[in-house]
C-alpha cells in the first residue's frame, strides 16, 4: 500500500539501489514516523546475498553492499518491511470501539478466520464492513497518525488498484497499529504526526483501491506488523552513471 500525505507527495518505505565506488548499495529508506524493519534478498553474479536492518524513523540505512562484477551484469533483488517495533505485543488498555458512530449498525462482510481476499500478512487481521460511501469513520483506538493517503479515486481488481486506496494508519502506544482503508476521496481529517483520541472522527468510508463487488466497504486492520514486498533489478556495472540509470528499474 502506497504511503502519502493528504494532498502531498508520497512518503517512502522502500529499498533503492545506489551506486558506490565498489558497486551498488541497497539502501532502506524510511520516511515514516515509526521504526520499520527491512529485509532484502539479492541475486548477484556471486550468488544470493541477504541483508536486514531496523531503520529509525525518517532515516536511511544500507542493508547490503554488492560488489561490482567484471563487465556488464545485473542484480535482482526483493525486499520486504514490517512497520513498528520488532517484538511489539498487542496490549490494548481497553476494548476497541466500533470504527463508526455508536448509534449505527453495519454488516461485517469479511473477518478472521475467513480469508477471501485477506490472504497476505498485511491483511490477515483485517475486517471488512459494508457501509454507504460517506459514512463517518472513527478511530477504534487512540494513537499517532503515521501514514495517510487521501487523493485516490479509482477502484478495481487490478494489481495497480492495490496501491490506490485512501487510508489512515495509526500507531498505538504498544507498538501495534491500525489501518482504515478504502476511504472516500479528500475526506481524511487527520495529518501525519497528529495524535488522535479513541472515537475521533478521522475520515469517511469510500470505495477506493482493490475492491471486489459493488458494496462500499471500509476496513480496519489492527495488527502488530504490516508487511509489504517488492522486487527490482539493477546493474552493478560501474562503467558509467548513464548506463546504471538505464539499467535500473526503481
Amino acid at each position: 500500500m502506497a504511503l502519502g500525505r493528504s494532498g502531498g507527495p508520497a512518503l517512502k518505505m522502500t529499498v533503492e539501489p545506489r551506486s558506490t565506488k565498489s558497486g551498488v548499495a541497497l539502501v532502506a529508506i524510511n520516511q515514516c514516523q515509526c521504526v520499520v524493519e527491512f529485509a532484502v534478498k539479492a541475486k548477484t553474479p556471486a550468488g544470493e546475498k541477504l541483508g536486514r536492518g531496523t531503520v529509525a524513523p525518517r532515516s536511511e540505512q544500507v542493508l547490503l553492499d554488492v560488489a561490482a562484477a567484471e563487465g556488464p551484469a545485473e542484480i535482482r533483488y526483493e525486499y520486504g518491511y514490517v512497520v513498528g517495533e520488532p517484538g511489539a505485543q498487542h496490549r490494548p488498555s481497553r476494548p476497541y470501539r466500533a470504527p463508526f458512530a455508536l448509534a449505527q449498525r453495519f454488516e461485517v462482510t469479511q473477518a478472521p478466520p475467513d480469508a477471501v481476499t485477506h490472504v497476505g500478512p498485511s491483511s490477515q487481521s483485517a475486517v471488512d464492513i459494508a457501509m454507504p460511501v460517506g459514512t463517518a469513520i472513527h478511530a477504534a483506538r487512540e494513537g499517532v497518525v503515521i501514514n495517510v493517503a487521501a487523493r485516490h479515486f479509482k477502484t478495481g481488481l487490478s494489481l495497480q488498484s492495490m496501491d490506490e486506496a485512501n487510508f489512515v494508519q495509526i500507531l498505538h502506544d504498544d507498538g501495534t497499529h491500525a489501518i482504515y482503508a478504502h476511504l472516500q476521496l479528500d475526506t481524511v481529517r487527520v495529518k501525519i504526526g497528529q495524535r488522535v483520541a479513541r472515537g475521533e472522527y478521522i475520515a469517511n468510508s469510500g470505495n477506493t483501491g482493490f475492491r471486489r463487488g459493488r458494496t462500499c466497504t471500509s476496513w480496519c486492520c489492527a495488527t502488530s506488523a504490516c508487511a509489504a514486498s517488492r522486487s527490482r533489478s539493477r546493474s552493478p556495472d560501474p562503467a558509467g552513471s548513464a548506463r546504471r540509470r538505464g539499467a535500473g528499474r526503481h
